[in-house]
């Protein structure tokens, strides 16, 4: 949610899909959603906008992948927050879970305030505030005292 695909914009999204607008598109940062699949991706955005692939995934926040909500994106008539990402992580299941029991994870909470406000650049720092982690406290090294 903080690593900006600096090589490729969102009009080279749009030229590469059936998306034409008569008017140029404004410029949209474009985000590394993980490292699988680059050329498929994603669409954090508010609530205000639920189309038919829309799905709710928190307070004020959904998620959607299909073409449409990149047109209506590129012509303004999208969410009024959005957070476009190319790409993805995956996991076996229930490894994601057995992690985060496994202390392996730090989890935070979020909000469409933190996802779409927050600048990238203070996103990880805010996080580690949001749950009390001082990261100086933290050690580079696994294991179990």
């Amino acid at each position: 949610m903080n690593k900006k695909i600096k090589e490729f914009s969102f009009t080279d999204l749009a030229n590469q899909l059936p998306i034409s607008t008569l008017k140029p598109i404004t410029p949209i940062d474009l985000y590394q959603g993980g490292p699988l699949d680059k050329v498929r991706g994603f669409v954090l955005h508010s609530t205000d906008y639920l189309k038919g692939d829309s799905i709710i995934i928190g307070d004020g926040i959904a998620v959607s992948s299909s073409i449409d909500i990149l047109t209506d994106i590129a012509f303004g008539t999208g969410p009024k927050d959005n957070l476009i990402a190319l790409g993805y992580a995956s996991w076996a299941p229930n490894q994601l879970e057995q992690e985060i029991i496994n202390n392996t994870w730090l989890v935070a909470p979020s909000s469409p305030e933190f996802v779409f406000r927050t600048k990238d650049e203070e996103k990880w720092q805010k996080a580690l505030d949001s749950i009390g982690i001082d990261v100086t406290r933290l050690s580079e090294f696994a294991g179990r005292a």
